[in-house]
C-alpha cells in the first residue's frame, strides 16, 4: 500500500468524521417562525442574503445594508376568510443594527406595542425588533380578524425569538428625564454627515423643542480623541471657557453643537437654544 493513498484515505476519513458538525453548524439557524392556532404557516424556501436582498427590496436593500445586513426569511400565514398575513425576519450582525434599521423607519406617530424591544402597530401592519432580527408582518386585509392576527403572530415570533425586552445598551449613555419616548435612533454610519462619526445612538429630548443628544461609545479613549478632534476641525468657529467641559461649536450644517469628550465616548447636543439642563443631565450619564 503506497504512502500517498494512506495519506489520502486518513484526509477522506477526518473528512467524514467532520461532516455531521458541518451539517449541525448549518443547522444552527433558528426556526423563526413558530406555529399559530387557527393559521395555515406556508414558508417560503427564497433565503435573500446581502447580494440578493435587492431582488425584493430593490430601493432600500442599500440601507439595509448599512446596518449589516445578513439574511432574510419569508413566511405566510393564512386562515379564512382569505386572510394571509406575510412575516419578513431580516436578521442583522448585531442588536445596535437591527434596532438602527428600525428606527429608520419606525413612525412614532403609529401606536406602541408590547413586542420586543419596542415595535409599533398601524391598520394592516406591525413592526418590532428583538435582539439581531427586524420584523415586519402585513396583511392583505385590516378588519379585527386581520389585526388580532398581526398582533398573535407576532407575539409568537417574539417569544420564540426569546430576546431581552430593551434598547441596546448605548442608550443607557442617555438620560432619561425628559427623553421622548420612541425618539431614538441609532445610525450606524456617517452621522450629521461625517464619515468620521459612526456608531451614533441619540434621542429627541423635551417634546416639540428639537433639542437632540447623541453619544458615540468607542472602543477606546484613543478612538473617541480622534472623532472629536476631527470635529473640531470641521466646525467654524468653537468656543470654551477653561472652567466648562463641554466645548461650543458652530456646525456650518447643523448650527451649534455643544460637545464632550468623557473617556471613550463623544457625547453633544445639537437643535437648542438653551442646554444648560441637558448639559448637566448627560453629565450624570456619562461614565
Amino acid at each position: 500500500m503506497s504512502r500517498g493513498y494512506v495519506i489520502r484515505s486518513a484526509v477522506m476519513a477526518v473528512a467524514f468524521l467532520l461532516l455531521p458538525l458541518a451539517v449541525m453548524s448549518g443547522e444552527s439557524e433558528p426556526d423563526v417562525f413558530p406555529g399559530v392556532p387557527g393559521w395555515t404557516l406556508l414558508r417560503d424556501s427564497t433565503v435573500y442574503t446581502p447580494a440578493t436582498l435587492w431582488e425584493y427590496i430593490n430601493g432600500a436593500a442599500d440601507l439595509f445594508l448599512s446596518y449589516e445586513f445578513q439574511d432574510l426569511h419569508i413566511a405566510y400565514y393564512r386562515t379564512s376568510p382569505e386572510i394571509e398575513i406575510r412575516a419578513e425576519v431580516y436578521k442583522h450582525a448585531s442588536g445596535e443594527d437591527a434596532y438602527g434599521m428600525y428606527s429608520q423607519e419606525r413612525s412614532p406617530q403609529n401606536a406602541a406595542v408590547p413586542c420586543g424591544a419596542e415595535g409599533y402597530s398601524d391598520l394592516g401592519m406591525l413592526n418590532f425588533v428583538a435582539g439581531p432580527w427586524y420584523v415586519k408582518i402585513s396583511s392583505n386585509q385590516t378588519g379585527d380578524q386581520s389585526q388580532s392576527g398581526l398582533v398573535s403572530i407576532a407575539s409568537a415570533i417574539d417569544s420564540l425569538l426569546n430576546q431581552p425586552h430593551r434598547l441596546p445598551a448605548g442608550f443607557d449613555l442617555l438620560p432619561q428625564e425628559n427623553r421622548v419616548p420612541r425618539s431614538e435612533q441609532y445610525v450606524s454610519r456617517d452621522f450629521l454627515g461625517y464619515s468620521f462619526l459612526s456608531g451614533a445612538y441619540m434621542a429627541d429630548f423635551g417634546a416639540g423643542s428639537g433639542c437632540r443628544i447623541f453619544v458615540l461609545p468607542k472602543q477606546n479613549p484613543a478612538a473617541a480623541q480622534s472623532a472629536y478632534d476631527a470635529f473640531l476641525r470641521v466646525a467654524s468657529s468653537a468656543e470654551r471657557n477653561k472652567e466648562d467641559v463641554f466645548v461650543r461649536l458652530h456646525d456650518p450644517h447643523h448650527g451649534n453643537v455643544d460637545l464632550i469628550l468623557r473617556g471613550n465616548v463623544l457625547a453633544g447636543i445639537i437643535g437648542c437654544v438653551d442646554t444648560h439642563a441637558l448639559r448637566s443631565a448627560l453629565l450624570k450619564t456619562l461614565p
